[in-house]
């Protein structure tokens, strides 16, 4: 399990975010742009970027990031994820040509990449966020930028276990 630092903070507004990227922390690294994160598919968010930026809902939360930052960390789990498909798809092929049966090369082929699965979805983002009643409980995985969030909202920093939180 991964650490994460919380910060609850009352859904009365918007939580603040410092002016600095969220994932790299640099303000002026390149233009500070944002990323909308909504809080039931947040994770997807940064993967899917370009195709979530304009939804938005009531409890979405605008926050500060660089386009190159959220690129970096779309093409990182499309790389993974696409050498993760690599390997069942190259067990099954073996399985065709030396004449196994469909359920042995399929069950090899789950059995391989299921670390990898876990792998790839017990890493967290950079910040991911639940609206719980009547907060919003933000999840960081830098713990400076979420002592800056904690301190500019007013509201104490926690420390938890990812990805149960």
């Amino acid at each position: 399990m991964k650490t994460v630092f919380i910060v609850e903070v009352p859904d009365s507004k918007k939580p603040a975010f410092p002016e600095a990227c969220v994932v790299c922390r640099q303000p002026q690294v390149e233009q500070l742009g944002t990323i909308r994160i909504a809080d039931e598919h947040g994770r997807l968010d940064f993967y899917f970027y370009p195709f979530t930026k304009g939804e938005k809902h009531e409890y979405s939360l605008t926050v500060p990031a660089h386009e190159s930052c959220i690129r970096g960390i779309r093409n990182h789990f499309f790389k993974r994820f696409f050498l993760m498909m690599i390997a069942p798809v190259s067990i099954g092929l073996i399985g065709i040509v030396f004449h196994f049966s469909l359920f042995y090369s399929a069950s090899v082929a789950l059995l391989v990449v299921t670390p990898f699965l876990y792998w790839q979805f017990s890493e967290p983002v950079p910040m991911e966020y639940n609206h719980d009643s009547g907060k919003f409980v933000l999840l960081f995985k830098d713990r400076n930028y979420a002592a800056d969030v904690a301190h500019l909202n007013h509201v104490n920093l926690k420390e938890g276990a990812y990805p149960s939180g």
